[in-house]
């Protein structure tokens, strides 16, 4: 191999192994969140973590609305805040970790039945 190839070769190697740190660092910890209203009336929901942290989504949702983000999540446990015409519920479950993708899935039938799901 001349002198050209060989350090094109490194060049190569080089690059994708700093490409391939990058991607680790950046795809390891996104978490998806799916929000959902299955119930027959709209809701309002706050959906974030007991403890202060990066995620936090405010709206309203119609019957059969559906919100999808991301997120990265430090150690916590999710909170979901529902109002409707029958009043305001608050509920909290699941554990999320930082450094993990997860799914976090919160599902609304009501405010009075609200479900979290957490799947790694």
């Amino acid at each position: 191999m001349t002198r050209p190839q060989g350090l094109l070769v490194a060049f190569a190697v080089a690059v994708l192994a700093v490409g391939a740190t990058a991607a680790y660092f950046i795809f390891q910890s996104i978490s998806v969140v799916t929000i959902e209203n299955r119930g027959a009336t709209a809701v309002h929901l706050a959906v974030g973590t007991t403890r202060p942290g990066p995620f936090r989504w405010s709206g309203s949702l119609r019957p059969g609305g559906q919100v999808t983000r991301t997120a990265r999540f430090s150690d916590n446990t999710i909170e979901v805040v529902c109002t409707d015409a029958t009043g305001r519920y608050r509920s909290a479950s699941g554990y999320v970790t930082s450094g993990m993708p997860q799914v976090v899935q919160v599902s609304v039938n009501g405010c009075a039945a609200i479900s979290i799901d957490i799947l790694f």
